[in-house]
């Protein structure tokens, strides 16, 4: 019997997806899941043509342009081990994603406004009194808003990462590698309630806490649309520029671009500067989030 799709899911699954980052495999878990396994599973991976990808891709993009560009890639990538040892499973040469038109992708640029901090810092201030599932999501969404980190940089953080005297996060990994992350009085502070109110967990946040439920009511609640969790990142970031004295080197430097990567593997020299601008901002994003003294600032609106 010839090796179907589902088989090459599972080659994938041995020979590939420990090469990746967790996020990376988990999106990409996904993909196969929801999307190629449904409609391509059964059939021959020899049989794959360029007309099975391209409906594939078109029926994804009638929704999920971006994510229909995700899976093409995922396929590629695929098909060209199948082509490979040990597989072998199809010619060198006859990957049937060559030739596929992307969906044309804007990078989206979206941050907060100073009155839609305000209105977050209100449901902030009202979660953290509710206690339960509701304080710990008020909790994770202040700590992305003073800190600029990427979502999952903040989630699987564990304590022994956390260098409070210092006001420091040491990633061993992330996106970018190894990596340290400011942390500003106001983060240095909630992180310490945090670790007071459950200090036997070895974790900032519980291992199974799933941030979007609390996400979506947040978004609800202050009627804000078309915002996703990434963009608090964007937000700290417009929030230190709207001051007109930090250079955009600064921040990029503070937040760990990849355009700076050549200075990563000196963090630990830069910590006092990026802990000058990191207070700053972190300083300014808590005053917009307090109810009680709002913080004359204009975020970029």
């Amino acid at each position: 019997m010839k090796p179907t799709v589902s088989d090459l899911y599972t080659k994938w699954q041995l020979l590939h997806k420990p090469k990746l980052k967790p996020e990376t495999a988990r999106g990409q878990e996904s993909q196969w899941n929801v999307h190629i396994i449904p409609s391509l599973g059964d059939k021959a991976v020899a049989s794959i043509t360029d007309d099975d990808i391209a409906y594939l891709h078109a029926k994804i993009s009638k929704t999920k342009p971006h994510m229909a560009n995700r899976v093409g890639a995922l396929l590629s990538s695929a098909f060209r081990m199948a082509e490979r040892r040990p597989l072998r499973w199809r010619k060198i040469g006859t990957n049937p994603c060559r030739g596929i038109e992307r969906n044309r992708e804007r990078p989206r640029k979206r941050h907060l406004t100073s009155g839609e901090l305000q209105a977050i810092g209100q449901i902030i201030h009202d979660w953290e009194k509710l206690g339960g599932t509701r304080r710990t999501d008020s909790r994770y969404f202040r700590l992305l808003m003073l800190t600029g980190a990427r979502k999952n940089e903040i989630l699987h953080v564990l304590r022994t990462w956390l260098d409070l005297t210092h006001g420091a996060l040491r990633l061993p990994d992330s996106k970018t590698g190894a990596k340290v992350i400011a942390l500003p009085k106001p983060a240095v502070k909630l992180i310490g309630q945090i670790m007071a109110d459950d200090p036997e967990n070895d974790r900032l946040f519980p291992e199974r806490y799933n941030p979007y439920t609390g996400w979506a009511l947040m978004l609800e609640a202050t009627n804000i649309k078309d915002l996703r969790i990434h963009d608090l990142r964007h937000t700290f970031a417009s929030v230190g520029l709207s001051m007109g004295k930090l250079r955009l080197e600064d921040i990029g430097a503070l937040l760990g671009h990849n355009d700076l990567a050549s200075t990563q593997r000196y963090a630990h020299l830069m910590a006092p500067q990026q802990l000058a601008v990191s207070e700053v901002i972190g300083g300014l994003v808590e005053g917009l989030l307090s109810p009680s003294e709002r913080a004359v600032v204009t975020a970029n609106t």
